[in-house]
């Protein structure tokens, strides 16, 4: 070891001019110079020692006692991650957690001032540390147990998902560590540094503070004792020495999970206390919850954005109808007498809004979009920016479970095309049938779920919002069973779109009246005498959550449809039936009716629809169980901003009032100068208001109805609180944002447990019993095995059946044996007394042997969180098919901790156990495939256990993609390494859990014939023959990736990087040539996946700054650059020997670095 200073002993007879000279700095809040020269001594040799003014030293030695006062919790750290904040070997010793207060003791407040000075002059250079940091963590007290604290310490603790997750987070995101001896000195702090470097050693000193980066050393911190008969307070510590910590952490990448109980700001955190909560639905746990909208409107609304401004503001949307459509003038008179109509404006969208459209990124030839309905067309466009804005990615939508309704009908462009006006093909029909349009982006995505088009004209969009409801709608534990025709569905997509292409069905249409002379909807006015056309599409993306979700827009309470029966005509509305509608609807989202506060109407702007309308909801809500409404109903409509969109004229409502929520106000009618004299108002609370209203409260109630002219009515009810404006109850008051930021955002502030992606829910739980989404509920962790508990091995090689393990009682383990099977890989979990609910499991997934892996639990197991026996690791020997492997589970005392190992064996007694513990499983295997809506269908073997086969033909795209699972099990994939597995070399990897997004890819002619073959054994390969060729793939004797470097020369395309001989494959190399910008950008890619990424921390940054991260799926926005002159020969190096386990304690800045060629280099 090498000794930095004098043992401290030795420093208490010095005095206080030499012990000063044992630091590198002075602690100065004032000097301006101070944060740069503590950079540059962290950058010199990683930790720095800073002497704090002591003024102030009796009262932070005040600290100790004072904690005691304020009853600070002393607990141990979490069994496992210990070492992550109190360094090696924590034993013996405690920690508390202080929370920020308004007021603190003086020795406090004292200490805090010195660890905020210090934060913040690091905050201050990061970039000159080679990392973004913009916040640390709250404040750790770190002292020595008592011995009864030792006994108490000892044991197990329960702990919520939450917390292991943030422990890992943590792990990944500090960077700098603070210590700061407030009280006490004597004893050392060893920091130990890799490479085989000495440890450095530096004795313990009061009012000295340590800071040293905790992402490249350890640390242990070795305290004095002191007798208890010198110990004034017991209840502190048997030691003189109190020492005070923070962290700074790094900002999480793009999209990645932030800290929790550490975070920086626990302010934030408690604020989540404040947010209002939402309704539940019945006694349910479940909500139906708005994560997104979008919308392409009149007045150029393309997004909610717009869409808010235009409401908000009072933007007239109504315009002349433009030559691109029709010669309008043709077809109009004032009077509209010979066979003419009498109505010249619209709500129409702009000629971008209705006809652009990218055909290539929805897989479309150009002729196939070009017969495609333009309302078709918007709703392909609008549905995917909806999906985008909800989280959802290409990759994620395939395989997802998602119900989507659509309102839409055909129109005059579907009968143009049927007449032949476009040109004649053969999908000339298919392409403008309405069923089509209900399944384009199921199909274009590869996304499972019922689909449904519905038309019941003006409340087309309103019916398709309640149709999905329905199939989302939470099943109350009230109710005896779940429908049996009705699955719920997790997931939903409702749309609405409408377009006009000619002028003959308006020239009808003002035959009957039923359009305004005065070119707009005076809806509530005294003028309104008929409809505006409109046109648009609207979208809403929905889900089923099971908790307070903070980055949800608004919930779907309830919802309601129902018909006019014999009304008065056919088109006539039916008061009556509106008011059933209504009450239907709050009754099952159980509102009173009083609490609605906002309504959206049909409002059409007829002389007979709005007084009928208005007329059911006073009906309705004026009055509940003998008490009178008391706040003013605000009524509204959209349709005076947009004209009557009708097919897409309801989920615009519907839109408008999720809108209305978030910004808690109303927003204007327009043109609404005397009230219709047919509406009865009388002694009704009622606000028809023309300019934007503020709601008075941070949460409310809102509702939307919408009403065919066939008596098709239909109405939804909505819930939601203020997240812009002065109403705003989002904890960190950011800007209102309706795309995916948003929810990236929740999880990056909050993790997510509160939020989650799109995409299974963390309840959800797969046929193995393993949770789907990630780590949730609560997992034991430190806990002893239990004495009497029976232990049960669950794997892959009997088809996740369980098998009891036997308790050897002299070496204190349970043991199990297995056959491995005829892949050479399997995996397994351990299961406690033989539940689902309560495994073991590895904290990663396909944990190897050897791997110092955290085992948690008892607790319901992720899913692919399994320990993977690889009969090809075996000491680089392979062990075959058959082979026998004895598992064992048993308690570390030393480590205190659980262990699990294998390994293989011959011995007589364990070859019986495997044979009488084996099930005689017969594995079979599956494609999954695009041409199988990505379900499992079993293959043919054709030789018995050995080789297995099946036929595709190339569909009209021109591709199909596949996977292979074993026992049809998503576990257990079989796929290459690189997506399409189109590069030469390519290797075939599993079966394993790793598989997602990564399918081979058959290119050929429509209808050619392809046979793919699948061997196994000691060696499993993949085989794909056509009539002319086969190409073959094979799994290595080892799982390395190969490394690809994507640029800004190469376009984004993959390079690969050659191995170097004799590096064991840990040392990779590429020579690029410098193009004449001087400086080309690049990351480095593991198997050509967009999810093993390896990148800097900081953006555009140049070599030996910033630290190699990776391979992880958090690089946008994070590249090296490098700079030469046009033309020179550059060598780019990957050292995967500064990288993850191996590179543990090593400068991970030098992992990924470059050179400048002599000219006469060969460039490869």
């Amino acid at each position: 070891m090498t000794l930095f200073s004098e043992p401290s002993h030795e420093l208490e007879a010095l005095g206080a001019e030499q012990r000063e000279k044992s630091s590198d700095l002075v602690f100065s809040r004032t000097c301006d110079s101070f944060p740069s020269a503590l950079a540059e001594v962290l950058l010199e040799k990683q930790f720095c020692i800073v002497q704090i003014p002591r003024e102030t030293t009796e009262v932070r030695r005040s600290v100790a006692e004072e904690l005691v006062k304020l009853g600070a919790c002393w607990e141990p750290e979490l069994p496992g991650f210990e070492a992550d904040t109190m360094g090696r070997s924590p034993g013996g010793k405690k920690v508390s957690w202080l929370q920020p207060r308004e007021t603190c003791p003086p020795g406090l407040a004292a200490a805090e001032q010195v660890l905020e000075g210090l934060s913040s002059a690091i905050l201050s250079m990061t970039p000159k540390l080679g990392f973004r940091g913009s916040e640390r963590t709250t404040i750790m007290a770190h002292a020595l147990c008592t011995t009864e604290e030792e006994a108490v310490f000892s044991e197990g603790l329960a702990v919520d998902a939450s917390e292991i997750q943030d422990r890992i987070a943590f792990g990944k995101h500090r960077k700098v560590c603070i210590i700061y001896f407030v009280s006490g000195g004597g004893g050392y702090l060893i920091l130990h540094q890799a490479d085989e470097q000495d440890d450095v050693v530096i004795p313990c000193e009061e009012s000295q503070a340590i800071l040293f980066r905790h992402d490249l050393l350890d640390y242990t911190w070795r305290p004095e004792k002191q007798s208890s008969k010198n110990n004034a307070n017991h209840n502190i510590n048997n030691s003189r020495q109190l020492a005070l910590q923070v962290w700074i952490l790094r900002d999480p990448f793009q999209g990645e999970t932030s800290l929790q109980a550490r975070d920086a700001s626990p302010d934030a955190i408690g604020a989540l206390q404040h947010v209002p909560a939402g309704p539940l639905y019945g006694d349910s746990n479940e909500t139906v919850d708005v994560l997104s909208l979008a919308v392409r409107d009149p007045g150029q609304a393309n997004q909610p954005e717009d869409y808010w401004s235009v409401l908000s503001s009072g933007c007239d949307g109504i315009i002349l109808v433009p030559l691109c459509r029709w010669d309008h003038d043709l077809y109009w008179s004032e009077t509209g007498e010979n066979g003419k109509g009498y109505i010249r404006h619209f709500g129409m969208l702009m000629d971008d809004q209705m006809a652009m459209f990218d055909n290539e990124f929805f897989g479309m030839s150009a002729t196939e979009a070009t017969h495609t309905d333009p309302p078709q067309r918007n709703c392909m466009e609008v549905g995917y920016d909806c999906l985008h804005r909800a989280g959802w990615t290409r990759e994620s939508l395939k395989g997802s479970d998602m119900v989507a309704s659509y309102g839409y009908a055909p129109n005059e462009f579907s009968q143009m095309a049927t007449r032949g006006s476009f040109g004649v093909g053969p999908d000339q029909v298919l392409q403008v049938f309405p069923a089509a349009c209900a399944s384009r982006l199921h199909y274009v995505f590869g996304i499972r779920g019922p689909v449904s088009t519905t038309e019941t004209a003006c409340s087309s969009s309103l019916t398709a919002v309640a149709l999905m409801h329905s199939w989302m709608r939470p099943t109350m534990p009230s109710q005896s069973s779940k429908a049996a025709t009705r699955k719920q569905v997790k997931h939903g997509l409702a749309q609405g779109s409408n377009g006009h292409f000619d002028p003959f069905y308006s020239v009808a249409l003002c035959s009957a009246s039923m359009l305004t002379r005065g070119g707009r909807c005076f809806t509530f006015d005294q003028s309104a005498d008929g409809f505006v056309r409109g046109e648009g599409t609207g979208a809403m993306c929905l889900r089923v959550s099971e908790k307070e979700d903070l980055a949800r827009l608004a919930v779907l309470c309830g919802s309601c449809l129902n018909q006019d029966g014999r009304s008065a005509s056919l088109t006539a509305p039916h008061g009556p039936s509106q008011q059933e509608c209504i009450r239907f609807s709050l009754r099952e989202a159980g509102i009173k009716p009083l609490d609605i506060q906002i309504q959206e109407l049909h409002g059409t702007g007829t002389a007979l629809g709005d007084p009928i309308e208005v007329g059911a909801l006073r009906a309705t809500m004026m009055s509940f169980e003998g008490a009178v409404r008391e706040h003013p109903l605000v009524k509204t409509s959209s349709k005076s901003n947009l004209g009557h969109t009708e097919m897409c004229a309801g989920i615009n409502g519907l839109i408008k009032c999720v809108l209305m929520g978030c910004n808690c106000s109303a927003a204007p009618n327009l043109h609404l100068k005397l009230l219709n004299p047919h509406i009865d108002d009388n002694a009704y609370p009622v606000h028809f208001n023309s300019e934007l209203v503020d709601q008075g409260k941070e949460t409310g109630f809102l509702g939307v109805s919408s009403f065919g002219f066939g008596g098709s009515n239909a109405r939804c009810d909505i819930w939601a609180r203020g997240m812009s404006g002065p109403r705003n109850t989002q904890p960190w008051k950011p800007a209102l944002e309706y795309g995916a930021g948003r929810i990236h955002g929740c999880i990056a502030a909050f993790g997510k447990r509160t939020m989650p992606l799109p995409g299974a829910t963390e309840a959800e739980k797969d046929e193995n019993g393993d949770v789907r989404g990630g780590l949730a509920g609560e997992y034991g962790v430190g806990s002893h095995l239990q004495a009497g508990m029976e232990y049960y091995v669950t794997s892959s090689s009997n088809g996740w059946s369980m098998g009891k393990m036997s308790w050897d009682a002299e070496q204190k383990t349970h043991s199990f044996a297995f056959v491995l099977g005829e892949t050479g890989t399997e995996q397994f979990q351990i299961s406690c007394g033989g539940f689902d609910d309560l495994k073991l499991f590895p904290l990663s997934k396909l944990a190897g042997q050897g791997q110092e892996m955290l085992i948690l639990g008892p607790g319901a197991a992720p899913a692919g969180h399994t320990w993977l026996v690889d009969g090809r690791d075996n000491n680089n020997s392979i062990s075959p098919p058959g082979a026998v492997y004895k598992i064992l589970l048993w308690w570390d005392s030393d480590a205190q901790r659980k262990r699990v190992s294998w390994e293989p064996t011959a011995e007589p007694e364990w070859l019986a156990r495997a044979l009488a513990e084996q099930c005689l499983v017969r594995h079979s295997y599956s494609l999954l495939a695009s041409w199988t809506a990505w379900k499992p269908i079993e293959m043919r073997a054709v030789q018995a256990r050995a080789v297995y086969e099946a036929v595709v033909r190339i569909g009209r795209e021109g591709f199909e993609e596949f996977q292979l699972q074993r026992d049809a099990d998503e576990l257990q994939a079989i796929y290459p390494a690189e997506p399409g597995g189109l590069s030469h070399g390519v290797q075939l990897r599993g079966p394993d859990s790793s598989g997602e997004g990564k399918f081979w890819r058959i290119v050929g002619t429509v209808g050619d014939s392809f046979t793919i073959r699948l061997a196994v054994g000691r060696c499993i390969s993949v085989s794909i023959a056509s009539p002319s060729s086969t190409r073959t793939w094979e799994r290595g004797s080892g799982n390395r990736p190969r490394y690809y470097v994507s640029g800004s020369w190469n376009k984004g395309g993959f390079s690969r990087m050659l191995p170097e001989p004799g590096t064991n494959e840990l040392l990779h190399r590429l020579v690029m040539t410098m193009t004449s910008q001087g400086t080309e950008s690049f990351q480095i890619l593991a198997d050509q996946d967009l999810e093993q990424v390896i990148h800097p921390e900081l953006p555009q940054c140049d070599q030996l700054v910033s630290a190699a991260v990776g391979p992880d799926k958090w690089g946008a926005g994070l590249a090296w650059a490098v700079s030469a002159r046009p033309g020179e020969a550059i060598e780019l190096r990957l050292d995967l020997s500064f990288l993850g386990a191996l590179g543990r304690g090593r400068d991970p800045s030098r992992a990924v670095t470059w050179q400048v060629l002599p000219s006469a280099a060969t460039i490869t």
